[in-house]
């Protein structure tokens, strides 16, 4: 106990823990990460304001695209940090060190928690702030799209230019067709499914139709590409598993529709879904065509009465 190094990491041990799983997590993701233009941009974000926040839709390579820029800290002797709260950057702040730090989800994974964010809200800023002052410091923070907006809606802080300004929202539109199919051939290379039904995937146009799919994204492909999931799938039929997987991604999104959003919510989904199928040839659905269509589906689906919704319109019309 005699020495500070070996006290600082017992006080610290949980952060030190986490961080290496990071680093374990990072070497992974470097093998398969293929170099594009949100990269530079982020970079270019990063480097004035020492603070960036990564945000985007689920699954697009928000986590990937922290932790490739935290490994190229790392590489010029930057001590990485992956925390889990913001208590922990506070903890693991040291003044003289130079480092980055990396707070994935840094607003909830799934959804946004209001007493949470009354809660930190105004230690995120802050401790922002600190990273903003200090030129050896950099903080990487990820979150769904959809939580940030919901957050700033609740929180004066986080609704602040500062904070803005540190934000880059991550989508597909940077994704051109090379990007896609070199993000699969990497997966592929580096996965350990059976070379047999590697070669039939490469042997027909499957590689093409999944690069030109309309659900391509980075997470699916590394489902497919994990020698887990296709185990049990014969070499003869990979092609045609992993097309299907694209074309009905339910295995993948399912538990999130059902369990981690409100009834509320998957009815409005339901509603968007069905108008545009239906009804529209271009996508979207006019406002007010939307909520005659939900009113009636929250009554159909038992969410609400019909004698509730009638209240709630006569207090919408009252105002």
């Amino acid at each position: 106990m005699s020495s500070a190094a070996v006290l600082d990491r017992l006080l610290k041990n949980d952060i030190a823990v986490f961080t290496e799983a990071t680093y374990d997590e990072i070497e992974r993701i470097l093998k398969v990460f293929v170099v594009n233009p949100s990269l530079n941009k982020s970079a270019e974000i990063l480097e004035p304001t020492h603070c960036l926040i990564v945000s985007g839709p689920p699954g697009v390579g928000k986590t990937t695209l922290a932790q490739v820029l935290a490994a190229e800290y790392s590489d010029e002797g930057w001590e990485l940090v992956s925390i889990t709260s913001i208590e922990d950057g506070f903890r693991a702040f040291q003044r003289c060190n130079r480092q980055v730090f990396v707070f994935d989800d840094f607003l909830g994974k799934i959804r946004l928690d209001p007493a949470s964010l009354a809660r930190d809200d105004g230690r995120i800023v802050r401790f922002m702030s600190m990273i903003h002052k200090d030129k050896g410091k950099r903080l990487i923070l990820t979150t769904r799209a959809y939580i940030l907006e919901a957050a700033r809606a609740l929180s004066e802080a986080l609704d602040d230019q500062k904070v803005e300004v540190s934000e880059m929202v991550l989508n597909l539109a940077t994704y051109t067709r090379e990007l896609k199919a070199r993000i699969l051939y990497n997966h592929l290379y580096h996965s350990e499914i059976d070379q047999d039904s590697i070669q039939a995937l490469l042997a027909g146009d499957s590689v093409r139709q999944i690069v030109d799919h309309r659900n391509y994204m980075p997470r699916i492909i590394q489902w497919m590409t994990d020698e887990i999931r296709p185990r049990d799938v014969p070499p003869s039929e990979y092609p045609k598993v992993f097309l299907q997987t694209l074309e009905h991604p339910d295995k993948i999104w399912d538990k999130a529709f059902r369990q981690h959003i409100s009834l509320n919510a998957r009815i409005l989904l339901y509603c968007l879904y069905f108008a545009e199928q239906e009804r529209f040839s271009e996508p979207g659905v006019r406002m007010d065509t939307l909520g005659l269509f939900f009113e009636r589906a929250v009554v159909g689906f038992g969410a609400i009465t019909r004698e509730e919704l009638r209240a709630v319109i006569r207090i919408r019309f009252a105002r």
